[in-house]
């Protein structure tokens, strides 16, 4: 709990620090168009190359970890087309599936 606190004072002091600049450079519409910009980035970041982890045991957590990055940004991509889809669109849709790592075999290839 005082990391997420002490990440949000941080948050808080650059907002704080650079809100003058910025207001001055943009004027408010274009400074707020600056942070929703970067609120922007940072979801398709956590979208794209954060794994879910809710709910999983720590050796689930293992498995989650050993996917490669390819296979969790396809995921990604699939899981906002799938909710675009189901929410936006009011259209059926079916949930991609979370991405397996792939299991190798005793001479370093993957089993097929």
């Amino acid at each position: 709990m005082s990391l997420a606190t002490a990440t949000t004072w941080f948050f808080n002091f650059v907002l704080a620090v650079t809100w003058p600049s910025l207001e001055a450079a943009f004027t408010n519409p274009g400074a707020f168009s600056w942070y929703a910009g970067w609120n922007i980035v940072g979801f398709f970041l956590v979208l794209l190359f954060l794994p879910e982890t809710k709910g999983k045991t720590l050796e689930e957590l293992n498995a989650v970890f050993d996917v490669q990055l390819s296979q969790l940004v396809a995921y990604g991509w699939a899981e906002l087309a799938y909710f675009w889809k189901k929410y936006a669109r009011r259209e059926p849709a079916v949930r991609p599936q979370v991405p397996r790592p792939e299991k190798s075999d005793a001479t370093g290839g993957t089993a097929a």
